[in-house]
């Protein structure tokens, strides 16, 4: 370690001693001026309201070199990885000598801050569809229904998100808080939004509804379905009078069938479209009025219905795009590295 290195920490450490940024705390860990800890409080009113603990190692020609900053505490947040590192511009690329502990403390509260207020100013995410009469009412024409959500909608899908990322926490993590009787293997990934069952179908109870976005799906009389290019999602509701119970529930998976029932009531029994591997699909319960089920597909490829006989979807009008929770913490980094190059140049 430099001489300046040396000195640059002890006046970081003096400043967040005397004139710490609101909500944060840091010092190092023991005697080692080289690693420290930290503390800070997430913004109220958010998901990420809380305390959080983060990591961080110094290199030793510190300040020229960012330090290495990761949270100890699990966060969910687009920025931040699974092993904790964060993806924030100031560590990385556009490190400057000129910040310090507490700019770097600030920096990653904003970032936690930050990442609805870019989908209010830069997108049209909290942007709400009108009815007719509304337009009528506003004298506004169509247009202003070119983009948005239904009312609602917004909301229930980052609470879905932010739900389904729980429960795939727990799955790994905290497992004895699942029913772990009436889920088979491990989970993937659901979406959600309300759709009613239509009236031909199971009489389904009123309330709550479908939690399942048909994204590249559909909603059929007795389930809803979506897909990606690895897997499907099926839910499916319990009719008035019954629940889904781990001791009363049949679901068979098999490569090429899928039979669902509720005691010697049958809610689905056919074909499937493709056949599926079986070792990684599996079905959980929900709350006791859902049944979700998730099917690992062989090949990656669009079906336009999950059981044979079932209406049809048009597999060219499917929204062809690829998560970027699909692919590993390195290649997301290269992925996002390749995003603000080209935005720069715009």
């Amino acid at each position: 370690m430099t001489t300046e290195t040396h000195r640059r920490l002890l006046l970081d450490l003096r400043k967040m001693q005397q004139d710490p940024p609101f909500g944060t705390s840091a010092a190092p860990v023991g005697d080692d001026i080289l690693k420290w800890e930290a503390v800070i409080f997430g913004p109220a009113d958010t998901e990420w309201e809380g305390i959080f603990t983060l990591t961080l190692e110094f290199p030793n020609n510190y300040p020229t070199r960012p330090p290495l900053v990761k949270f100890k505490s699990r966060v969910f947040h687009p920025n931040v990885f699974t092993d904790g590192s964060i993806c924030l511009d100031i560590l990385q690329n556009e490190w400057s000598p000129v910040y310090d502990v507490c700019a770097i403390l600030t920096s990653i509260q904003e970032v936690l801050r930050r990442f609805f207020t870019v989908l209010r100013t830069h997108t049209d995410f909290y942007h709400t569809l009108l009815t007719r009469e509304q337009m009528q009412e506003f004298n506004l024409d169509e247009s202003v229904n070119s983009r948005g959500f239904e009312p609602g909608k917004m909301q229930q899908l980052v609470t879905t998100i932010i739900k389904e990322q729980l429960r795939l926490y727990r799955k790994a993590k905290q497992p004895y808080l699942l029913e772990s009787s009436e889920s088979k293997s491990q989970g993937k990934q659901f979406f959600l939004a309300r759709e009613h069952i239509s009236s031909g179908g199971l009489h389904a109870r009123s309330a709550p509804v479908y939690a399942l976005v048909p994204h590249n799906g559909a909603i059929t009389p007795n389930y809803a379905w979506s897909q990606s290019l690895d897997d499907i999602t099926i839910e499916l509701l319990a009719p008035d009078g019954m629940e889904f119970k781990g001791n009363t529930t049949r679901v068979s998976i098999s490569t090429s069938g899928l039979v669902v029932g509720i005691g010697d009531f049958e809610l689905v029994n056919g074909t499937l479209c493709r056949e599926i591997n079986t070792s990684d699909s599996y079905w959980t319960i929900e709350d006791g009025c859902r049944l979700v089920i998730v099917l690992e597909k062989t090949q990656k490829t669009w079906w336009d219905c999950v059981i044979k006989g079932d209406a049809c979807i048009d597999v060219q009008e499917i929204e062809n795009v690829v998560s970027l929770s699909n692919f590993n913490e390195s290649q997301q980094r290269e992925i996002l590295e390749l995003v603000k190059h080209h935005n720069s140049k715009l």
